[in-house]
């Protein structure tokens, strides 16, 4: 190429930018704007949604509609068509106790919710570990299972709220293939059939919520369920895991890793004092401690909840022990029937409802209820004599 040539190549080329450059101021002539080329700025996140929400969960019962009307209406409703991706392997890094609390709480809510099988315990847990991605919930997993459990309606996952664990009680193999089957969740394995899924209900309900989420899939009884738009999408579950779990005392009797540190409570028992105080008339729980016989023992004098089933209240005795390891809650349904004075005549003129028995050292949680009102349960048991019911609370007659 000869050197006129080549100068005339590099004019037009200086020609050609100018030419650019005067078109883009140009187009930008009256503006403050830059021009956008391209933009890599992520663009804000929308709010949460209402619909489906925990505050909502919690506030919003199943339409009022008959079993075989919920079941035509959830059976009738199509699968999203949107794309329904797969969430991610959980690879959780918890250590030791908060890996035991974790494996514990993911296999106990499995079971309890979906039953023996493990094809229905894995959607389950599928949709337990999407909650602790997202920014709705808790970011443990013990956290997600017990949203809620302090409410006697509206927790997250019903179980943790009526008393079932009170009830009945899976088999030790049962419970132990639910925590291998967990930790396989928490570490590699994916249930890619519910996706993203961060709801479910059974069949057999229509929550007020549900129309409202997509759809999709359904295992065996339950429906799955996911936020529509953003918040059902991979992008909003980059939640990180807390880094601890917390120990669920209620779960104790299901593995040692949720039972409280109370070596100072087995040294010193509390010791007991005399109290004269009179359990209080409305429907609320009092920590009056009565005095008592050999040995020395907690016992909390409480009112009962009327309209609630013993489940209940045994949950709620549950809560009152917590850090205790030795401690006892009995409880009258009219409080002015409680004795001022626990003694074998007091409590054979006035037997109580309702008896919570706790001594972790002996893996001990029971309650006991007259069985003559409410049905004895799987795990439930009877109030007895008054010789049996003075050696639940630890008290010797005399």
């Amino acid at each position: 190429m000869s050197f006129r040539l080549y100068s005339l190549c590099i004019a037009l080329l200086v020609l050609a930018l100018a030419s650019l450059v005067t078109l883009i101021n140009l187009r930008l002539e009256g503006t403050s704007q830059p021009l956008e080329i391209a933009s890599l700025s992520r663009e804000p996140a929308p709010p949460l949604p209402m619909a489906g929400s925990p505050t909502d969960v919690a506030a919003s019962p199943p339409a009022s509609i008959s079993l075989q009307q919920a079941i035509a209406i959830n059976t009738a409703r199509p699968d999203s068509s949107a794309p329904k991706p797969a969430a991610k392997a959980f690879k959780a890094s918890l250590l030791d106790a908060d890996r035991a609390r974790a494996i514990t709480c993911l296999a106990v809510a499995a079971v309890y919710e979906a039953g023996g099988g493990q094809s229905d315990q894995q959607a389950v847990m599928q949709v337990i570990l999407n909650r602790v991605r997202h920014p709705a919930y808790p970011k443990t997993i013990c956290g997600v299972v017990f949203q809620g459990s302090e409410r006697s309606t509206g927790c997250q996952f019903t179980f943790t709220c009526d008393g079932s664990m009170l009830r009945w009680k899976p088999s030790a193999k049962t419970l132990q293939q639910a925590k291998t089957l967990a930790s396989a969740m928490m570490d590699y394995r994916v249930d890619a059939r519910v996706g993203l899924a961060t709801h479910y209900h059974t069949n057999w309900v229509l929550p007020a919520w549900s129309p409202k989420l997509d759809k999709i899939t359904s295992v065996a009884t339950h429906i799955f369920l996911r936020w529509n738009g953003y918040w059902g999408k991979p992008a909003a579950f980059r939640g990180r895991h807390a880094g601890a779990e917390p120990a669920i005392p209620m779960l104790s009797g299901f593995d040692v890793s949720h039972s409280p540190a109370t070596a100072a409570d087995e040294v010193s028992p509390v010791m007991p004092t005399t109290s004269t105080a009179p359990v209080p008339q409305t429907a609320t729980a009092s920590t009056a401690t009565t005095s008592l016989a050999r040995p020395p023992v907690l016992i909390r004098i409480t009112a009962l909840q009327p309209l609630n089933q013993p489940g209940r209240w045994a949950l709620d005795a549950v809560r009152q022990c917590e850090g205790k390891a030795e401690c006892r809650v009995i409880g009258w349904q009219d409080p002015t029937q409680a004795p001022v004075d626990l003694t074998a005549t007091s409590l054979a003129g006035s037997p109580p409802d309702f008896v919570y028995v706790q001594i972790l050292r002996n893996r001990v949680q029971q309650a006991y209820w007259d069985c003559r009102i409410w049905p004895k349960s799987a795990t439930g048991r009877c109030i007895g004599s008054t010789g049996d019911l003075l050696n639940s609370l630890g008290m010797v007659a005399g």
